[in-house]
């Protein structure tokens, strides 16, 4: 097959596919980040944890929801903590609820 062929449709498939490929891509590196906070969070290190909690927040990306639950407890149990980080992860903490709460509600 011609080589300019295949770039050319590869090319075009990338106005097609790679915005959301790239969307998928980001996904998964939420997850794998989620995963990676929840681990050091397991090992009491929420300093580690809500860093990689902010590498999420800079992906362009929704996270699930289990990301504001685990955000909010480390920024709590932080015990480098001042108000602002206590008011965030309370905040955090409170829109988790109110997800599981829409959820419940609507699945009822």
């Amino acid at each position: 097959m011609n080589p300019l062929l295949i770039l050319a449709c590869f090319t075009l498939s990338l106005g097609f596919v790679g915005p959301v490929a790239g969307q998928d891509l980001l996904d998964v590196l939420a997850d794998q980040y989620l995963l990676e906070a929840m681990k050091a969070l397991k090992k009491g290190k929420p300093g580690k944890a809500i860093q990689i909690f902010e590498k999420i927040e800079a992906l362009d990306t929704k996270p699930p929801m289990e990301f504001l639950y685990f955000y909010g407890k480390a920024m709590i149990e932080n015990d480098r903590a001042d108000t602002y980080d206590l008011r965030k992860g309370e905040a955090l903490l409170k829109q988790f609820i109110l997800n599981i709460e829409k959820k419940k509600w609507i699945y009822r």
